[in-house]
Formats: structure tokens, sequence, C-alpha cells
């Protein structure tokens, strides 16, 4: 973990000087948001691109078979036409006998082709299955984390409001992509003096960077807003904590 301690106590400089051009808290939520609608319409197009090759893929063996099919009953055809023959020659019948067998032949061939296909349709329509299985389970994945990004938002622009009401807070975004809280009306004595804290976010998990003045159990903080989860509260300590070093002032 990043040291909690920062040079300067009750000046901004040190932290000052790490902040870029800032960005407004709920402009940030705001692309948060946009990004994570582009990822959902990425899937959906995914879904319906997998789904349409699929359709495609499994209309080209029903015609298949749909052509085995006419051909075995022209086959048919053929053999009950010789039939008639056979039984019309008075004689040798060698020659139809042989037409015979080879239509027999033909039609073998035909229904162990369309037998075959009937079994790759049948491993299709499974295959099918498991992918659409599949990505309903991703769709269902993306879904939850999107509610609890979501419910994340909601948290934040709720605590949002009441900081900038209540408790002079201000919140800016630095050149490192991480947040920072800057208090204000923490000491009765000196209500502008600024105190701070630093952190960032590392996938799931909050990361407390500093703070000033030093807060000696910010890793205990650490712990406990990456298992609440509530940001809001951690800022609450936070501030709290700092009215009670500037008491002892």
């Amino acid at each position: 973990m990043t040291d909690n301690s920062m040079p300067g106590s009750h000046q901004t400089t040190s932290m000052s000087a790490e902040l870029g051009t800032t960005m407004d808290f709920d402009q940030e939520l705001e692309t948060f948001t946009h990004s994570l609608a582009s990822n959902n319409t990425a899937l959906q197009r995914v879904l319906a691109k997998t789904l349409s090759d699929f359709s495609n893929l499994g209309q080209m063996y029903v015609d298949d078979i749909n052509k085995d099919k006419d051909t075995a009953r022209e086959l048919k055809q053929k053999i009950e036409g010789v039939r008639k023959k056979i039984s019309n020659i008075h004689g040798d019948n060698n020659c139809g006998e042989e037409e015979l067998n080879e239509i027999r032949q033909k039609l073998e061939r035909v229904t162990e082709s369309f037998q075959e296909k009937d079994r790759k349709k049948d491993k299709l329509k499974q295959k099918l299955t498991e992918v659409l299985n599949q990505l309903a389970e991703k769709e269902e994945k993306v879904g939850q984390m999107e509610l609890k990004n979501q419910e994340v938002q909601n948290q934040g622009k709720k605590g949002l409001d009441l900081y900038r009401e209540n408790l002079g807070l201000a919140i800016t975004l630095t050149s490192r992509k991480t947040v920072l809280f800057t208090f204000t009306q923490v000491s009765r004595s000196s209500p502008e003096t600024e105190y701070m804290l630093e952190l960032s976010l590392d996938g799931e998990q909050y990361q407390l960077l500093s703070s000033n003045p030093p807060l000696p159990d910010l890793p205990r903080i650490q712990d406990q807003l990456n298992t609440t989860n509530n940001l809001s509260g951690c800022v609450t300590y936070v501030r709290a904590s700092f009215q009670k070093m500037a008491q002892v002032e």
C-alpha cells in the first residue's frame, strides 16, 4: 500500500500539485454510464450475429436434407417403374433386374446421405443450444454487473448531494485518475482549512492512497470500505476522524 503520509500538514500544495485538469464528478458518472450502455450494445450485436450465423448454417442443412428427400422420392418412383417394366417383359428379364439393382444402390446411397445429414442437423441443434446457453449466461453476468454499477452510481450521487449541501466537500479527479476528496468546515476555529483524502479504484477494490493530515488507521479504513462497499459511510468516517484531530490541535 502507498504511504499514507503527506508532507505539509494542513497544506494543499502536495496534493494540488498532482491535479491536472479536474473533471466534475457528475460528468464522470455520466461517462461511466455511457460506457456501460456501449458494452451492452456490443453484446447484443454479438448475440444477434451468432444467432444469424447458426440460423443460416441450419437452413443450409435443411435445404440439403430436402434435396435428398426429393432425390429419394424420384428413385423410388423409378424403382416402381422398372418393376412394372419387368412384369411386362416376356422372356429374359436380366436387363430389367440390372437396372433395378442399380437404382436400389443409388437409393441406398441417398438414404445414407440423408441419415448422415440428419445426424449433423441434430448435432447442430445441440451446439446451437449450448452457444445460446453460454451467451445467456454472459448476458446475465453483464446485467448483474450493470445493476451493481447502477447501485454504486446511485449511492455515489446520493452521498455527493449530501456532502455538497452539509459537509463542505469538493470532489475532483486528478491527472493520475485518482479521486481527491477535499473537506472544509472541519475545524470550528479554522473552517476554511482543507483536509484531504485521495483514493483509487482497482477493479472492485478501493485503495486509500493518502490523506492530509495523515490518518494513522488508513489501512484499517480501507479494509472496512472494501468489506462494506459503503463509500458514503467511509467518507463520513474520515471526516469525523479529521474533526477529532482538529480538536486536539
